[in-house]
């Protein structure tokens, strides 16, 4: 309540999402409010990579850019998958990596952002 007063007095756009407790209707409000500020934005938006080049080169892109990967190492099974995808037509969409609260090397140990590691 006090963030969302908060935000409101300092004429700051928000929206409480109540999806987990109410399902979808408790989205609705969100979706609106990201959907008003996408209209709105007259940002100068560009992709890391175009979206027309290989998932393999955009994923290589954002371990080398985002993460400060050297490399990117994948079983034959994970680039199968990959081509799978590509084959259902979805090979020119943007790419989101998620992770995991552990390190994004392939040190275990690593802490904060390592540099020059091959994302596995």
């Amino acid at each position: 309540k006090k963030v969302l007063d908060l935000c409101l007095r300092e004429k700051i756009r928000v929206a409480l999402s109540e999806v987990y407790s109410k399902g979808g209707q408790g989205g609705v409000e969100l979706a609106q409010e990201v959907l008003k500020a996408v209209d709105e934005d007259d940002s100068q938006f560009q992709y890391l990579y175009p979206l027309d080049i290989p998932l393999l080169e955009k994923i290589e892109v954002i371990a080398k850019k985002i993460y400060g990967a050297s490399s990117v190492a994948m079983e034959g099974k994970i680039k199968r998958k990959i081509r799978r995808i590509e084959k259902k037509g979805f090979e020119n969409l943007p790419v989101c990596i998620a992770k995991t609260q552990y390190s994004l090397s392939d040190d275990d140990e690593a802490l904060g952002r390592p540099k020059d590691f091959t994302l596995i």
